[in-house]
């Protein structure tokens, strides 16, 4: 039944964690252009293309806050089973 939850648990988060930039979508600072006539210029680009989701830096403290938290817990239980 542990593992069960522990799947459950771990699906449920990767779905958060994906669905995330999608919910940034009203807070884009891209101008919404009335006038869609294209010029014809091509653009040669380097780098990483922009996709318009940008991370919140509350996502990444929350990230974080998981990770130490996971740490911890792993770092109790081995104590614990230490002492008894």
């Amino acid at each position: 039944m542990r593992k069960i939850g522990l799947v459950v648990g771990s699906v449920l988060l990767f779905c958060v964690a994906t669905a995330v930039p999608a919910l940034a979508g009203g807070n884009s600072r891209i101008p919404h252009s009335h006038d869609p006539k294209v010029l014809g210029n091509v653009v040669k680009a380097s780098g990483t293309a922009f996709t318009g989701a940008g991370i919140a830096p509350w996502l990444i403290a929350l990230a974080v806050l998981l990770a130490v938290g996971t740490t911890l817990l792993v770092l109790g239980r081995r104590r614990s089973a230490v002492h008894s």
